[in-house]
C-alpha cells in the first residue's frame, strides 16, 4: 500500500466526542502463490488495515498515548470542542472513543499481468 490518506471526524455522542477515521490508499500486487480475486484481496487487506489501526488505538489507550492524534483532529475542526472536552489538552481516551474506521483501497498494478 502506498500514499495513503486518512481524516479525522468526529460527533458529540452522550457528551462525549466519538471519532471516524477514513483511510484511503493505493496498492501494487507484485507476486501472487495461487489465483485469487481482485475483490478478494481488498477485501483481506481493507481487514487487516482495519485491525492494524484499530489494535494500534487500543494500544494507546492502555498505554495512555493518543496515537491516532484524535485531540489534535478536534483541535484542528473545533477549538471550542476542544478546550471542552479534552484534560490538559487530550481527549480523555476509552475503547469507545474511536467509532467507525473506513478504509477504501484500490488496486492499480499487478505485476506481469491483471485479472
Amino acid at each position: 500500500m502506498r500514499g495513503p490518506k486518512a481524516s479525522v471526524s468526529y460527533e458529540i455522542k452522550d457528551g462525549r466526542p466519538i471519532f471516524t477515521v477514513d483511510v484511503q490508499a493505493t496498492g501494487s500486487i507484485i507476486e501472487l502463490l495461487k489465483n485469487m480475486p481482485e475483490k478478494q484481496i481488498i477485501e483481506y487487506a481493507t481487514k487487516t488495515v482495519k485491525k492494524e489501526i484499530e489494535d494500534l488505538f487500543q494500544l494507546g489507550v492502555k498505554e495512555g498515548i493518543d496515537t491516532l492524534q484524535l485531540s489534535n483532529a478536534l483541535y484542528r475542526q473545533n477549538v471550542n470542542d476542544w478546550r471542552k472536552y479534552t484534560t490538559n489538552g487530550l481527549v480523555p481516551l476509552t475503547k469507545d472513543t474511536l467509532g467507525k474506521i473506513n478504509v477504501k483501497l484500490s488496486i492499480d498494478t499487478y505485476g506481469k499481468s491483471k485479472k
